[in-house]
């Protein structure tokens, strides 16, 4: 499997023989321990053991009332909400201890209501390739600057605003012009926790009352390790992002366009499949297993999973990927990070598919 996903997953404090054990169950699906000992290439009691430590991870279920006893890995959604109690759980351990003593440099407690705008300003000023926000409407004005700042320079951008439903103030987006803050705005008329993903680094949470509510005693935490970016990203994208209702997206580009993010790709992809448009890929690729060589896609696109816009489908929570009919099969590409994709892409160009028709009756 990927060596991005080999790292993920050794920093959740795994040897190298635990990973390759963990990485061969999610190959072969519920297996026997005879059979991962011998894939692995190490005894069976040595398999229990393991078993019992990625049980306890939440990333296994050991089916011990079968005999044989067989292995399992977990639903991704499952580990997702395991590893989201984890994180508020870390929050909690870290409020107690930054009061009494030092914490790393890569995690940052921040406890006023301008120091935590601040940060999110400048987090959002710094991002290179995606930004997802989960923040309250009031914040929004502050931060439009910024926001148009990064989508002018290529940043994909997700915003799901929140309004407290009791509120006796005015519109705080009233003024705000939604075309060209995000490329996605979703809004929910409840209040929800603040949510700060940027690109694949480092994220920031902390509850509403820290922005709403000036005189709260709640604080935000900034987490700089990219795995805990990646939890507070599916956790936005899982049950607050599909479960608020979509108020703006964007344009699509004309055709053909050029991209550098497939998740901007996948987005114009729905809108203009949507639009009854026939799309034609042609993408700069990697193998998910065999990352070392560049290869060139080239084909129709049968689908697109995502969960940033309407029509939404239901992949994983990070999953975005674009379904591409190709020599007589059809593969998935996803980010470069992906490993659930049979590809990870680089460049991506759309076309309407009439057009490539056209060249090639011209040929």
């Amino acid at each position: 499997m990927a060596d991005r996903f080999r790292q993920q997953i050794r920093q959740f404090g795994l040897t190298e023989k635990e990973a390759d054990t963990y990485q061969t169950i999610l190959k072969k699906g519920p297996t026997t321990v005879t059979e991962i000992a011998n894939e692995v290439d190490v005894s069976k009691r040595y398999i229990y053991t393991v078993a019992k430590k990625l049980e306890d991870r939440h990333l296994v279920v050991v089916n011990d009332y079968f005999t044989p006893t067989t292995i399992e890995a977990s639903p991704p959604d499952e580990v997702y909400e395991y590893l989201n109690e984890q994180v508020t759980d870390l929050y909690n351990s870290l409020e107690e201890r930054y009061r009494g003593g030092e914490i790393s440099n890569d995690t940052k407690v921040l406890k006023s209501r301008s120091t935590v705008i601040n940060k999110i300003d400048e987090l959002i000023a710094g991002a290179e390739k995606q930004i997802a926000l989960c923040l309250p409407a009031v914040v929004i004005p502050t931060l439009e600057e910024t926001l148009r700042d990064a989508v002018d320079r290529g940043v994909f951008m997700l915003l799901l605003v929140f309004e407290d439903p009791n509120r006796t103030t005015t519109d705080p987006l009233e003024d705000v012009a939604l075309d060209g803050i995000a490329h996605a705005i979703r809004y929910r008329e409840t209040n929800l926790p603040i949510h700060v993903s940027i690109d694949d680094d480092s994220a920031l949470v902390a509850s509403r009352g820290v922005i709403t509510q000036p005189d709260s005693s709640a604080n935000a935490l900034f987490l700089g390790q990219p795995y805990m970016q990646t939890i507070v990203f599916s956790s936005l994208n899982n049950s607050l992002w599909l479960n608020s209702e979509e108020i703006h997206v964007t344009s699509p580009h004309d055709l053909p366009h050029t991209y550098t993010n497939i998740r901007r790709a996948a987005v114009d992809a729905v809108l203009h499949q949507e639009m009854g448009r026939e799309l034609f890929a042609e993408i700069e690729a990697r193998r998910t297993d065999h990352p070392e060589s560049v290869v060139n896609i080239h084909g129709e696109v049968t689908g697109v999973k995502q969960r940033h816009v309407d029509p939404t489908t239901d992949p994983r929570p990070r999953q975005c990927c674009l379904c591409i009919r190709t020599d007589g099969e059809t593969v998935t590409v996803g980010n470069p990070n992906a490993f659930f994709e049979d590809y990870r892409g680089y460049k991506t160009t759309l076309r309407p598919a009439s057009t490539v028709e056209a060249d090639e009756e011209n040929e």
